[in-house]
């Protein structure tokens, strides 16, 4: 053996090990611990006897994980994990939020993985703004999984296209579904379209499309939006939805009027969502949120009220 060579290797490795160290050193990494514990006191009232129900409810509670690292170039790594849990019975739930890994730079920003659809980050933004209730003329995507999503700001527009591949889904070939969501915020007007396909392979193919608007004053907002979808049916679902809120010192506001029509569920409701908040601090709130549908459906009218406390950390 060249016992002349041990030392060399040695230097060569350290001297590997100490570049990589210089490498780790001069890229900028951020790691973000967040969430938040929204739990309310929930009453139910329904038409028919014995119908009214108390309940400690869970409202979307989360945790997770989000950051950056700088890649140099322009360049950057961007990850966020966030799972659901439910603050009403101290258990973790099934992952039904987001996990994501990605890249970002001039170019935009393309991850993989489960995201906010671009339906949700454009025209769902506006269409539901609430805690729990509220928000059904929307109805349209919120987040996708097993997706390929691209995100870029030019000027006033942000764009964002999600392509579905899910292998596994029997029903399709290929892309299973895609999305395209674009939002234009000109000054105090904000404007936002959407549009789904899906691909249902030997069953009927669906589309959704929606578009929407919001006006903002110094302490007070307006908002409009209608969505439709087409799911192969003769009978198309549609919502529209008319909202306005604003703020006064600690206090914020909203209410929606919405009107949702699809003849295959049986469904013409009118409902009237409100929201308002005492913000304690700027991570700190209490509410009362509330929404009364007067369906068409015999005896399916449905008043629900909202007490919560929410903390973001």
């Amino acid at each position: 053996m060249n016992m002349k060579a041990i030392p060399a290797a040695l230097a060569a490795i350290l001297g590997t090990s100490a570049s990589f160290s210089a490498i780790a050193d001069d890229h900028s990494h951020e790691a973000n611990w967040y969430g938040r514990i929204n739990t309310a006191v929930s009453y139910e009232s329904r038409d028919g006897d014995n119908a009214d129900s108390v309940d400690i409810k869970n409202i979307s509670s989360r945790f997770g994980v989000k950051g950056s690292e700088d890649l140099g170039n322009g360049l950057s790594a961007v990850y966020r994990y966030e799972f659901g849990v439910a603050s009403d019975i101290a258990d973790v739930q099934d992952n039904n939020r987001l996990s994501y890994v990605g890249l970002s730079g001039s170019f935009g920003t393309v991850t993989l993985g489960r995201v906010w659809s671009a339906a949700f980050n454009s025209v769902g933004t506006i269409m539901d703004v609430s805690q729990n209730v509220g928000g059904d003329a929307y109805n349209g995507l919120y987040r996708v999984s097993n997706a390929l999503s691209y995100a870029v700001n030019a000027g006033p527009v942000a764009l964002q296209a999600d392509l579905v591949l899910d292998g596994d889904n029997p029903n399709s070939e290929n892309v299973d579904q895609w999305n395209i969501g674009a939002t234009l915020n000109a000054g105090p007007v904000t404007v936002a379209a959407t549009y789904v396909d899906s691909d249902g392979g030997d069953a009927d193919d669906s589309n959704y499309f929606g578009l929407a608007g919001r006006f903002n004053l110094e302490s007070i907002w307006f908002g409009a939006g209608l969505s439709a979808s087409d799911d192969g049916t003769v009978d198309d679902a549609q919502g529209i939805a008319l909202l306005a809120g604003g703020s006064a010192g600690d206090f914020g506001w909203w209410v929606s009027l919405e009107n949702i029509q699809d003849d295959d569920a049986g469904l013409d409701d009118d409902i009237i969502n409100f929201n308002v908040s005492r913000f304690l601090s700027k991570n700190a709130r209490v509410y009362i949120e509330g929404a009364f549908n007067d369906a068409a459906a015999e005896g399916a009218d449905k008043t629900e009220i909202l007490l919560g406390v929410r903390k973001d950390f």
